[in-house]
């Protein structure tokens, strides 16, 4: 019943000229969430403020959301951190792959070797076979996306990718 229902959503969106853009959110051309495809395509970001997050220099942080140290230490904003990740590269390949195949454009094969020096198949190879095998992703061109089939189970297709 809930596959029927978010089929028939699928075509209302698209009847009314949405298309999607990533894999649970829908506009109409021109119009997609620029804050959301920034976290999908790991741009930049500044976290300031309580609790905020951010990302700089492939570095994850969360600032606390402790008023009286936030108002202490405002001054220096490194002492605002209350949690950190440097991201490896293998992180960050991670990332690229899992956050990249959210949209529906997918991710570029060469995007991948040009930022990691390496080619995508020599760190995911197997992974990728596995996957085009249960036709959960394809290749188009240079670019590297999920089917039908693998959005519906993204989870388990993004899974792949986290080391």
């Amino acid at each position: 019943e809930e596959r029927r229902i978010y089929y028939r959503t699928v075509e209302l969106l698209e009847d009314a000229g949405y298309q999607r853009y990533e894999i649970s959110n829908y506009a109409k051309s021109g119009r997609e969430c620029k804050h959301n495809l920034g976290y999908w395509e790991r741009k930049e970001y500044l976290g300031l403020g309580l609790g905020a997050s951010g990302f700089v220099n492939e570095m994850r942080y969360r600032n606390t959301d402790d008023m009286s140290v936030y108002k202490e230490h405002a001054s220096n904003p490194n002492r605002l951190k209350t949690e950190t990740e440097q991201l490896t590269l293998v992180s960050q390949m991670g990332e690229y792959m899992f956050l990249g195949l959210r949209k529906r454009q997918g991710v570029s094969i060469s995007q991948f070797a040009n930022m990691f020096g390496s080619r995508m198949e020599s760190i995911y190879g197997d992974q990728l076979a596995k996957l085009e095998n249960e036709a959960l992703i394809r290749r188009e061109g240079d670019r590297l996306m999920l089917t039908e089939q693998g959005i519906d189970v993204s989870n388990c297709v993004l899974a792949e990718f986290l080391q």
